[in-house]
């Protein structure tokens, strides 16, 4: 909470009112820009001889909200975690003051533990996706759907943190490098397993980096579900009789030629 006090040095009436609130430059709350996240008790006020001293209370509650306000809105999740540790400066602009007024506040850093939490969740996610489709007591329909869940999920939340890197410019944490490592080991024993699907695999993999930098959610999501599929083929998850990989391959595609052509439009 800050309380912006305002103080009357001249024999003279005024009306102040709050025009825009700016965390680090960034407009979370203005006239026009209503948010939860951000609440302002008394944007506007008056001062006068009988009334030289009136304050405006600023509320900001730091939740997914203002995460997504600040940051931008990942394909998944939210950078809730990434407000942790950082020291803002909170500018105020008065229509009525010549001067903006500011102040600063930090923000608690969260320690490895919590993070170590909220990645052991996604590891846990993809683990019983891999027991459920790789375990003998399981029939393939039943393992693979589980499985494909669970890869959704947390590619997702892969594709967030690559958001975060590339698009946003954030630095590389605990969270990204533990999420990486499974990707890398599933994919290479899957690339070095069946050499035929290594191209389409790269490709695919290439393709999700490079939209997590520049295109939409929609399409980052449809590279997933690309690259769940091909997992499934790849794994002899997926099977469609005798031309189980083309018609695979030929699914990827229209799966991405969907994701421009929504882009284009």
């Amino acid at each position: 909470m800050c309380d912006v006090r305002l103080h009357l040095t001249k024999n003279e009436s005024v009306n102040l009112k709050l025009e825009g609130v700016y965390p680090n430059g960034k407009l979370v709350w203005s006239q026009n820009i209503s948010s939860e996240a951000v609440r302002v008790i008394n944007p506007q006020v008056s001062l006068g001889p009988t009334n030289v001293e009136r304050s405006i209370t600023i509320v900001i509650a730091l939740d997914k909200e203002l995460a997504d306000s600040y940051f931008g809105k990942p394909v998944f999740d939210s950078y809730l975690n990434k407000l942790a540790g950082r020291v803002f400066t909170i500018t105020a602009t008065i229509d009525g003051m010549g001067e903006p007024v500011t102040g600063t506040f930090s923000v608690k850093k969260l320690g490895y533990w919590n993070l170590f939490k909220e990645t052991l969740l996604y590891l846990f996610i993809l683990g019983i996706g891999v027991v459920f489709a790789f375990g003998p007591t399981w029939g393939h329909p039943l393992g693979a759907g589980i499985f494909s869940f669970g890869l959704v999920v947390y590619l997702a939340k892969m594709a967030s943190e690559l958001q975060w890197i590339l698009r946003y410019g954030g630095s590389p944490d605990f969270v990204f490098f533990v999420l990486l490592l499974p990707l890398v080991v599933l994919t290479a024993f899957l690339i070095v397993k069946n050499p035929s699907g290594r191209t389409i695999g790269l490709l695919l993999w290439f393709g999700f980096l490079m939209a997590s930098k520049n295109l939409d959610n929609g399409c980052i999501m449809a590279f997933i579900f690309s690259i769940t599929l091909w997992t499934l083929v790849e794994a002899h998850l997926f099977s469609i009789g005798f031309y189980e990989v083309s018609r695979g391959t030929l699914f990827e595609m229209g799966t991405l030629f969907s994701c421009f052509r929504m882009q284009s439009l």
